[in-house]
């Protein structure tokens, strides 16, 4: 299984390499999660995450468990099970919500959507 690795501590250290590494506007996962400088975007995520309901948010939290297996460090060391599972349905929406704005797509999570209609949400 592959795992999202954190940068390692030798490229930080250089400070020309920083910016290439360090989230600017929002984070997405539990490794930046929390960062002062990113706490701005967290009312918009949790503003997204509100239109898809709790279907949506409950198969999120169902995968919860194998997605933070697939951090090199373990997410529950930072915060505990239902903050990760909150916080991975808020990064979810706010992805799905961004690239199908960003894309000009219909998004398929939001209720009016037909195929969300016709099958409930699709994540």
């Amino acid at each position: 299984m592959a795992l999202l690795h954190k940068v390692s501590p030798l490229l930080l250290e250089s400070q020309s390499n920083r910016p290439s590494f360090v989230p600017k506007v929002v984070s997405i996962g539990p490794y930046h999660h929390g960062d002062d400088h990113l706490a701005a975007m967290e009312p918009l995520k949790k503003l997204a995450s509100d239109r898809y309901g709790t279907e949506a948010c409950k198969r999120v939290h169902d995968m919860a468990e194998s997605v933070s297996k697939m951090y090199e460090i373990d997410p529950y060391l930072k915060m505990d099970r239902n903050k990760f599972k909150d916080m991975l349905f808020h990064d979810a929406c706010f992805l799905v919500h961004f690239i199908s704005c960003h894309r000009n797509l219909p998004d398929p999570l939001a209720p009016d959507h037909q195929v969300y209609m016709e099958s409930g949400p699709s994540v």
